[in-house]
């Protein structure tokens, strides 16, 4: 197995084209549950992840975005996944989001997952920028992104329609030291 990037507790690879990296995709992309954070709004097939898994494994430089499952280093389980998006060599910025699965929250993974994309934005990617665009209605996440020095930079009102109110989309960014 081959690691984009590690930690004592985590590490982070591409997807595959198997059972396990299917199935785990498959589930988390159909938890109505899930949806909101992503702002997707209905479920999806096993043949459109086997596709997404497929295209996926392109660069990042090309595509502009690169999705890595999370594992767990001592069990090798998959507890979710990060994305980098809109990736702008010459602006030198990243944005990224994550999903960690539900039974996996609260134990410090997502806090480990943001510090290993920083380290690979700034040290490989060579961006000056990284951002995340969060729904105010996911607390933990925005809660997560202060705690680590991210800025509040800007909020796009009633951006989200979701469980009968709508929520704002926060932007929030840190620059390299």
């Amino acid at each position: 197995m081959r690691t984009a990037m590690k930690s004592e507790r985590l590490y982070l690879r591409s997807f595959e084209d198997n059972k396990q990296d299917i199935s785990a995709l498959y589930q988390w992309e159909n938890d109505p549950e899930s949806w909101d954070s992503s702002m997707a709004s209905n479920p999806v097939s096993a043949k459109f992840i086997r596709e997404y898994i497929l295209e996926s494994a392109t660069s990042l430089i090309t595509q502009g975005t690169m999705t890595l499952a999370i594992g767990l280093a001592e069990t090798q389980e998959l507890i979710g996944y990060l994305q980098f998006l809109g990736y702008d060599a010459i602006s030198q910025r990243v944005g990224y989001g994550l999903y960690i699965a539900p039974e996996h929250r609260r134990k410090g993974y997502g806090r480990e997952v943001v510090q290993l994309a920083e380290q690979y934005a700034f040290q490989h990617l060579g961006v000056r920028l990284v951002y995340a665009d969060i729904l105010s209605n996911n607390l933990s996440c925005c809660k997560l992104f202060e705690a680590l020095g991210y800025e509040l930079k800007a909020t796009l009102p009633e951006w989200h329609w979701s469980q009968g109110s709508w929520h704002n989309l926060n932007y929030y960014m840190k620059w390299k030291n």
